[in-house]
């Protein structure tokens, strides 16, 4: 897949990591999405640089910019009542929508403020179920789950397991994956701790087949 068509099928995601100095310019501003000077166009950064920090800092596309901007002008003008109008349940759609993604119950589902917190609300909420166990992860997972599960295991005298899954992420093989976690859950063995797309390399684990 090309970066054009990777942009397009992921709704635009922010994650544009190189923008030329062709960015934004008068004749690519009205592009349309079909091509890559139209997707270029649709984000604000100073052309001339190749922005890396985008995984973490990122900047909007124009529709999404102007939707933070209609909300920011109504809550200053109305604070209170535009809340109240349009927030309280916003919540609840939300989880609605991930319980029928992921296929569960709306009750089912916490929102957090960002993956760090989610990781340390569920490791460490698990504790009682550490001590003296075998805390059995993989070595792709990302950093906050690392601290999450070291810090927990850290009070309840855990160890922690971590194992790899594969060697090269374009030949990654979901029978092997599930075959090398079966191989290393022993007796000892209360927690799987994994996670279902590795950021550092894009693979997704056949989730459903490991459980």
């Amino acid at each position: 897949m090309d970066r054009r068509s990777f942009l397009q099928n992921t709704g635009l995601v922010l994650g544009v990591s190189a923008l030329t100095n062709s960015c934004a310019t008068p004749e690519t501003s009205a592009a349309g999405l079909d091509t890559w000077e139209g997707v270029r166009a649709q984000f604000p950064l100073s052309p001339g640089k190749i922005h890396m920090s985008q995984m973490l800092l990122a900047t909007h596309p124009k529709h999404v910019a102007a939707e933070i901007e209609k909300h920011r002008k109504a809550l200053d003008a109305e604070p209170d009542e535009y809340w109240e109008k349009n927030f309280p349940t916003a919540e609840n759609i939300i989880a609605e929508a991930a319980a029928k993604y992921v296929s569960c119950l709306p009750g089912e589902i916490a929102l957090t403020d960002s993956t760090t917190m989610g990781l340390a609300t569920v490791y460490n909420g698990l504790t009682h179920y550490f001590a003296n166990a075998e805390i059995l992860t993989s070595t792709h997972d990302h950093y906050s789950t690392e601290k999450s599960l070291e810090f927990a295991a850290a009070r309840a005298s855990a160890v922690i397991k971590r194992i790899s899954l594969y060697d090269d992420p374009a030949e990654a093989d979901a029978d092997r994956i599930a075959d090398v976690i079966d191989k290393n859950i022993t007796a000892k063995t209360k927690i799987l701790a994994l996670t279902w797309v590795h950021s550092s390399t894009g693979v997704k684990l056949p989730i459903a087949r490991i459980f």
